[in-house]
């Protein structure tokens, strides 16, 4: 996965360049081999799950279909983890939770090292071991048919291809997805809504109806809050912008979201301020 070339992007008119050009470059090849080596799933496994992710391919994809039938799960409501694993999610063991902070903590560390990970990332490997021993438990008796419609339709569409062994694997990275990124979207909500008096009346008046003021002021503290990267792998040899960069097939980009978020051009003269009804209106196109 890692030891080719990367490129990191932060204009925001080679940003449009490269999505443009959807068929040659890939999000989720990256994203099946990061959980895979980051779940530490077996290599039955692994094949299963990258086989098939060309952007250019027509054929069934187990990543894709089962994001697929997730999507369709929670798209009319979200929830957090005991709304997604039920009344027996093992998360509400202390030890299991533990053991998921110390995976998500230093899973940096196990993702880069190749060499006795063990020595270098024992804290996460321990973690995770925790972790996926309790997944793997939640599986086998079956707790997820008292799951949300979330866990059900990820079970249904990866269970057929995968052992619950990998399954629990495949859970444990869930996890930071799931909570490591909706802990800090949630204080930053919180702390630029608390502190403006007339913000936080206006969020009180609408929470019980309706709340776009809630909703704005949360994509705005992602906005202007979150670093995030993009990662891209490109798939085969590809120009960027006006004939101006050369991308070989099989190296790395990383697209720089704070670039885009803090775009003037983009966001207007205060793209560096936090307006809480900036999404209440039309939302800039390349936005994100």
């Amino acid at each position: 996965m890692f030891g080719g070339k990367v490129h990191i992007i932060g204009s925001p008119e080679l940003i449009n360049s490269l999505q443009r050009q959807g068929k040659t470059v890939s999000f989720w090849y990256l994203e099946a081999q990061f959980t895979a080596e980051l779940g530490g799933l077996s290599s039955d496994g692994m094949k299963k799950l990258v086989v098939n992710l060309e952007p250019a391919s027509e054929k069934p994809s187990l990543l894709i279909d089962g994001l697929k039938a997730t999507q369709q799960a929670i798209s009319p409501l979200g929830g957090i983890d005991d709304m997604i694993r039920g009344p027996e999610n093992p998360y509400r063991d202390s030890k299991i939770e533990a053991g998921f902070w110390d995976f998500a903590d230093d899973n940096v560390t196990l993702l880069l090292t190749k060499f006795l990970p063990c020595f270098a990332a024992c804290k996460a490997i321990k973690g995770r071991a925790i972790v996926v021993e309790a997944m793997s438990q939640y599986f086998t008796k079956g707790a997820q048919k008292n799951g949300s419609s979330l866990v059900k339709a990820r079970y249904a569409s990866l269970s057929t291809e995968m052992s619950h062994d990998d399954l629990a694997r495949f859970e444990c990275v869930n996890g930071i997805a799931i909570m490591t990124n909706m802990v800090p979207a949630a204080f930053w909500t919180i702390f630029h809504i608390f502190p403006d008096p007339e913000l936080l009346e206006e969020v009180r008046k609408q929470v019980l109806k309706d709340a776009p003021i809630l909703f704005s002021a949360q994509q705005e503290a992602l906005r202007f809050r979150a670093t995030g990267t993009q990662p891209r792998m490109i798939m085969g040899d590809m120009i960027l912008g006006n004939n101006q960069y050369l991308l070989r097939k099989d190296s790395m980009v990383i697209i720089a979201n704070r670039a885009l978020h803090y775009s003037k051009e983009t966001w207007g003269e205060t793209a560096d301020l936090f307006r809480a009804n900036h999404f209440c209106g039309k939302v800039p196109g390349p936005a994100f």
